[in-house]
């Protein structure tokens, strides 16, 4: 019985040895290579990117302001009340209020979120969208 398992395992690391072999020689062979990059709804191309980020409590959101340069801004959120439906940002334009996005948190990612925007020169506001009066600004500077 004991050199049946014997045999056996010999059988089994040779044929694992064989496909690791194999594999990697086919692997080389074909020179895989990853994809090219994909650009989603929420990246837009061109010029760095700056990250702003805002925490989201039942309190209200810290940091209560935060300065950014004009360009390519990810805002990125942590969701601490576990039930907020997002981040609305806004723009100040002639004292009218205009929707630029929402930065939704993903429930599997620890309640966090991310969004990609260009956003030029002025005054953003930004709240939760379950809770509007909980609110903070974003400032872009020239």
């Amino acid at each position: 019985m004991t050199s049946r398992k014997k045999i056996l395992w010999s059988i089994l690391v040779g044929a694992a040895l064989v496909c690791a072999v194999l594999g990697l020689t086919i692997a080389r062979t074909l020179k895989i290579r990853p994809a090219p990059a994909v650009v989603t709804t929420n990246q837009i191309p061109g010029g760095a990117v700056q990250n702003v980020r805002f925490t989201l409590y039942d309190a209200g959101i810290f940091p209560r302001q935060h300065h950014a340069n004009p360009g390519n801004v990810a805002i990125s959120i942590e969701d601490r009340t576990h039930r907020s439906e997002g981040l609305v940002v806004q723009r100040e334009t002639d004292g009218m209020m205009l929707d630029v996005g929402q930065v939704r948190a993903v429930v599997n990612q620890a309640r966090r979120g991310r969004a990609q925007f260009r956003l030029g020169v002025g005054n953003y506001r930004v709240f939760d969208a379950s809770q509007p009066n909980n609110r903070a600004e974003l400032i872009i500077e020239p």
